[in-house]
C-alpha cells in the first residue's frame, strides 16, 4: 500500500523541507539570481502544508572570492558566507551567477560536482520539449518556444527569446534582449551581447563573442568576435 494521504486521514500534512541553495557570485548578477529564487518561492500557490507541495528554496548566502558591495547586500538582508574554496568543502546545492563564461567554467571545475537543477523565473515562458542543464538560470520575461536545449550553466537574462529547434551549449551567456531565431546552434563558453539577433540556422563556434546589438547572418567561427549589422569579424589587436 502507498503512504496514506494526510488529508484523507485527518492527520496534519508536512511540507517537504526547503532546498538549501547558495549563489556563487555576489555582484549584480548574483542579486538578480536571488530575485529568481524569491520569485519562485513567492509563486508557490499550493499551501505549504499540502503533501504535494514542491518545497521552497532556502537561500543560505553568497560565496564570492572578491569583495562585494556590503551595503547592497545588507539592503537585501543577505551576506557573503565564504569563498569558492570554502564552498568546495560544503555540500549545499549551488548555482554560479557570474556573467563571464570562462570564469563560470573555472568555478564549476573547482567545485567539481553538479550544480543545482535549473532555476526558472515564474514570469518566463517555456514551451514544449525543453531540456535545461544543471545550473541553468532563466530570468523574468525570457521565452523558450519548442524543442530547445540549453547546456549546463547557461544563463538566459531578462527578455531573451530562444525560438524553435535551437541548441545552446554549456557556459553560454545570453545577455538581456538576445533573440535566437529558429535552428540556431551555439557552442560552449559563448558570450552573446545585449540585444543581439541571430538569424535562422546560424552556427556559433565555441568561445566566440557576439557584440551587443549585432545582427548575425552568417556562421561565427570559434574564438572570434563579431560586431555590427550585419555582424562582421572584429580584427584582433
Amino acid at each position: 500500500m502507498g503512504r496514506p494521504n494526510a488529508f484523507a486521514t485527518g492527520q496534519p500534512a508536512t511540507a517537504p523541507a526547503p532546498r538549501a541553495l547558495v549563489i556563487v557570485g555576489a555582484g549584480g548578477h548574483g542579486r538578480e539570481t536571488l530575485d529568481i529564487i524569491e520569485a519562485i518561492n513567492a509563486a508557490t500557490a499550493i499551501p505549504a502544508t499540502h503533501p504535494t507541495h514542491p518545497g521552497l528554496i532556502h537561500f543560505v548566502g553568497f560565496f564570492d572570492d572578491g569583495v562585494p558591495d556590503a551595503l547592497l547586500l545588507a539592503r537585501r538582508n543577505v551576506e557573503t558566507v565564504g569563498t569558492v574554496a570554502d564552498l568546495a568543502e560544503r555540500d549545499e546545492e549551488f548555482v554560479i551567477a557570474v556573467g563571464d563564461p570562462a570564469t563560470r567554467r573555472v568555478i564549476a571545475a573547482t567545485l567539481a560536482r553538479p550544480a543545482a537543477s535549473a532555476l526558472v523565473h515564474p514570469e518566463s515562458t517555456l514551451g514544449s520539449d525543453i531540456e535545461l542543464g544543471d545550473g541553468v538560470l532563466i530570468a523574468a520575461r525570457a521565452a523558450l518556444t519548442t524543442n530547445v536545449r540549453l547546456g549546463a550553466h547557461t544563463h538566459c537574462n531578462p527578455g531573451v527569446v530562444v525560438s524553435h529547434d535551437c541548441r545552446v551549449g554549456d557556459f553560454v551567456s545570453l545577455s538581456p534582449g538576445v533573440i535566437l531565431n529558429g535552428n540556431v546552434s551555439i557552442g560552449d563558453d559563448v558570450l552573446v551581447g545585449a540585444g543581439a539577433v541571430l538569424l535562422p540556422g546560424v552556427t556559433v563556434g565555441d568561445r566566440a563573442t557576439i557584440g551587443a546589438g549585432a545582427v548575425v547572418v552568417d556562421d561565427v567561427d570559434p574564438d572570434t568576435t563579431v560586431v555590427g549589422n550585419p555582424a562582421r569579424l572584429l580584427p584582433r589587436r
